[in-house]
């Protein structure tokens, strides 16, 4: 594995923990006892598998979740996947270009700030990346 690749996991890593504890600040401000699922970080996703359950054990999908028309699955896309996507497709000045573009045609300055609405639009554009 490169140093790169390895810089670029542990980037999402850092990441994925620096919202999990804003995720914590915010609940001890809102005076809310976090629950374990705030508290417990969240398994590391590659960008190449991202988490599916069968399409049957849930009745209503959430914004940032779509069903796999092949395996019939319910895909959900989640921020550090998305992040680790960025990063893979913005190693250029050009292609930061392009994702600063796209974050601003999201009406965003940030990854952190879009909604889960448009995540799947924003990873589809993303990938359109050269």
């Amino acid at each position: 594995m490169s140093k790169t690749k390895l810089l670029l996991d542990l980037i999402t890593d850092i990441r994925s923990v620096a919202d999990d504890l804003e995720t914590l600040c915010n609940s001890w401000a809102d005076n809310d006892a976090p629950t374990a699922a705030e508290t417990t970080a969240t398994p590391k996703q590659t960008v190449e598998t991202p988490s599916a359950v069968p399409a049957e054990s849930s009745g209503k999908l959430a914004p940032n979740e779509r069903i796999d028309p092949v395996t019939g699955e319910i895909v959900t896309l989640d921020l550090p996947t998305l992040r680790a996507l960025a990063a893979s497709k913005a190693q250029t000045k050009e292609q930061k270009a392009q994702m600063k573009a796209l974050l601003q045609k999201h009406g965003v300055a940030k990854l952190t700030e879009l909604p889960l609405t448009d995540y799947f639009a924003f990873q589809k554009e993303v990938e359109a990346i050269v």
